[in-house]
Parts: C-alpha cells; structure tokens; sequence
C-alpha cells in the first residue's frame, strides 16, 4: 500500500522538488521560491505530496486568486496541480486535491481551476470531474479570455477550461 502524506513544503525542500521534476534550471527555483514567499506573507499554500517519502507531486492553493478568468471573484484558486507522470494513478491527485480543498474551504465558498484542454491533460480532467469539478458554462478560454473562433489559430497549449467547485 502507498503510504502518501500531503503537507506545506519547507524552504529546504525546493531543491528536491526541482530534482524530483528534473529540472534544477534558475527559472524553476525562482519560480517555486515565488510561491514560498506567498505562503510566508499568507496568500497561499504551496503543498507537496510525499510518496513513500519521496516527492511525488505540489499543487498551489491561492487564497484570492489574482489570475485567470476569476480573478476578480476573491475566490480561492488552485494552480499547478501537477502529479510527476511515473507516480500518477496511485492516489496522489486525490490526495492533494483532498488537502486543498480543506484549505481553500477556510477562505471561500468555491475552488476554481484552468486546465489545459489537450490530450495530455485527460487524466485530470476525469480526476476534477469525478471530484465535482465542472466547467463554468462560457466554454474555452485563450489566456483567460473566452475563446472565440474569430481569434485564428492559436496555440493549443494556451487553450484552458475553467472548472468550479463548490466547497459550502
């Protein structure tokens, strides 16, 4: 049985989650750091997720999210949630997400999310939906706008669904 244990990251394990990602690169220390110092000024929570007390995956629990198609709502947002391919379907998603909402709860009465639209995001969108997850009802969004076919051809990877949650 996996034992996994979901917690606040510590300062000294970002060199860790790095490694575990596989990328050591400035640009993804800076980035994690970021979100560090916004759960040191309590406007986040970085989580990570331990399996069998390896790194196994982190997500980011925004308070009043500042970014994305919600950003006015003052509503808790998640960002990034990201389980490392080789640990995906052994329950770490749930647990992470199970953690989050417990937080985001204490700050909101909803959860909201941007996932990616493409292929590769197909696991996650059956683990949001299963979990209660469900789209906002304006359809695709292109870097948090409302995607419109009158936009052309974009970039699929900037292509998001915004899915809600009701916590209370």
């Amino acid at each position: 049985m996996n034992q996994i244990e979901v917690r606040p990251i510590r300062d000294d394990e970002i060199p860790a989650l790095c490694e575990a990602e596989g990328d050591k690169s400035d640009d993804n220390i800076k980035y994690y750091e970021r979100y560090l110092t916004w759960q040191k000024e309590g406007e986040c929570t970085f989580l990570i997720a331990l399996l069998d007390g390896e790194i196994a995956g982190y997500v980011f629990v925004l308070y009043q999210d500042r970014w994305g198609a919600m950003a006015d709502a003052r509503q808790p947002g998640l960002a990034d949630l990201n389980v490392f391919p080789w640990n995906r379907r052994r329950g770490v998603g749930n647990a992470l997400l199970e953690k989050a909402e417990s937080i985001a709860a204490q700050h909101g009465d909803t959860l909201h999310l941007d996932v990616h639209v493409t292929a590769n995001a197909g696991q996650a969108h059956r683990l949001y939906f299963r979990r209660g997850y469900l789209p906002d009802g304006r359809g695709v969004y292109h870097k948090y706008q409302p995607y419109h076919a009158a936009l052309g051809a974009v970039d699929p990877e900037d292509l998001t669904l915004l899915l809600i949650k009701k916590l209370k």
